[in-house]
């Protein structure tokens, strides 16, 4: 998996948690496919993350911290 030229395993848990909660919080996007690109994102994060045995915080707080458009995001 990757992210344009990072690869995703290459990122520490804590930048990735960033990133799947600006991911989540650009999925309420509703043009151009923007929120399909960020909810495949969000599976490719929450896959990685889960197989490094990281806790996954549920939706709402996922939104609550993360930034629309954010780094890591469609």
């Amino acid at each position: 998996m990757t992210m344009g030229t990072v690869h995703i395993k290459e990122v520490s848990s804590e930048t990735l948690l960033d990133y799947l909660a600006n991911a989540k919080a650009t999925t309420l996007c509703s043009g151009h496919s923007k929120g399909e690109n960020n909810e495949a994102l969000v599976r490719k994060y929450t896959s990685e993350l889960e197989s490094r045995g990281v806790e996954i915080p549920d939706d709402k707080e996922l939104y609550r911290s993360g930034v629309f458009n954010g780094r890591g995001s469609y």
